[in-house]
């Protein structure tokens, strides 16, 4: 997931809406991949981690403070959309992976030079690649 999908991802669990997460409701993002128990220490660890400010709160610019953590301890994978890219790029290497791809669009050039080009896209996570003649 991306910078900017863990933030939406993380916010989610403000669940008063006041724009910050507190220590029950980062238990709860916690405790929503799958640690029980455990999900009440790293909380603690979490929140030490990423409250700057000692407020006792994660607010919006605190929020990556937590990628390390998230990363580390959560095993949440949280790369840039440029890595995205550059991991399809790699992959495709101007062969269509039928499993990479969600949308195709077609468009045909009004030069009629019948050459299948690929550029990579990304949206939302999801690979998308337009091939156009």
């Amino acid at each position: 997931m991306t910078l900017e999908e863990f933030k939406k991802w993380f916010m989610k669990f403000d669940t008063n809406n006041d724009g910050r997460i507190s220590g029950a409701e980062l238990r709860e993002a916690i405790r929503s991949k799958g640690f029980g128990f455990s999900a009440w220490w790293k909380s603690i660890v979490a929140l030490h981690q990423a409250d700057k400010d000692r407020n006792g709160y994660i607010d919006e610019f605190e929020i990556e403070n937590l990628v390390t953590f998230a990363q580390k301890v959560l095993g949440i994978k949280i790369t840039t959309w440029q890595q995205h890219l550059d991991n399809v790029q790699k992959a495709v290497k101007g062969v269509l992976a039928v499993t990479s791809v969600s949308v195709l669009a077609v468009h045909f050039d009004n030069y009629n030079e019948q050459k299948l080009k690929l550029n990579p896209f990304m949206f939302f996570g999801q690979y998308f690649f337009i091939a156009y003649w």
